[in-house]
């Protein structure tokens, strides 16, 4: 869709799109390496870190997809924050919105969180079959 007449307002709200992935994106990574330090100690956090650091350009960060391998592209794409990096770097280079990215994004989104909370659950499930949860109340 291009942004005839509309640019400036499709450019913000893109923008705040992008800013509210990044901060949820940020959240999600903040509070697993607390948990993961948390589980193992603080040793733990330099290795989240290098691995946090590790995808980032998986995510395509700093330049688009295509210039990554052909193989690798398909990893890359396998990430959200890769569709709302290419959506942004779009809009800037070509003033155009990409919608298709957002709901691709928004789609694997979905599909992790169902995928999480499946495993969630199955581990709940385990832990309750081996009684190691831990029993407390009043």
């Amino acid at each position: 869709m291009q942004m005839a007449g509309h640019g400036l307002e499709f450019a913000v709200g893109f923008v705040h799109f992008e800013r509210g992935v990044a901060d949820s994106n940020g959240r999600m990574a903040h509070d697993a390496v607390r948990r993961f330090v948390h589980a193992h100690g603080l040793g733990a956090e330099s290795i989240v870190w290098t691995l946090m650091f590790g995808l980032m350009p998986l995510a395509c960060v700093y330049y688009p997809v295509t210039v990554l391998p052909h193989w690798l592209q398909y990893v890359a794409w396998a990430l959200p924050p890769t569709y709302a990096f290419e959506g942004m770097r779009t809009l800037l280079t070509r003033q155009e919105f990409r919608g298709d990215l957002m709901a691709e994004a928004f789609a694997i989104n979905v599909l992790l969180l169902v995928a999480s909370f499946t495993i969630f659950l199955v581990l709940l499930r385990s832990a309750r079959k081996h009684g190691s949860l831990l029993q407390s109340g009043e």
